[in-house]
């Protein structure tokens, strides 16, 4: 089970963005997945992600994956095979 948030922001009503953010059921902490519609949020929601999970994989020691699914689309997890204290980023 996970529990989305959609949020929807208009500089002006020509321009709205959605992002969604998907957090996934809490026995796994340390998986977020992002979808945005604009690369102009894609930036602070990855942060966002990436210091939501940072909780989970300093707890277990292990460091951080962010996997680009396609345009747009992200997880990011805490990944035992990336060395703790690191970030990684790969692409499907």
């Amino acid at each position: 089970m996970r529990h989305e948030m959609s949020t929807t922001s208009a500089a002006d009503d020509a321009h709205s963005t959605t992002v969604t953010v998907s957090r996934f059921h809490p026995s796994t902490p340390g998986v977020v997945e992002i979808n945005v519609e604009s690369a102009d949020q894609l930036d602070q929601e990855l942060d966002k992600a990436i210091n939501d999970v940072s909780v989970a994989a300093t707890s277990y020691r292990i460091g951080i994956m962010v996997t680009r699914l396609s345009a747009g689309r992200y997880i990011v997890r805490a990944h035992p095979e990336v060395p703790f204290g690191l970030i990684r980023q790969r692409h499907k």
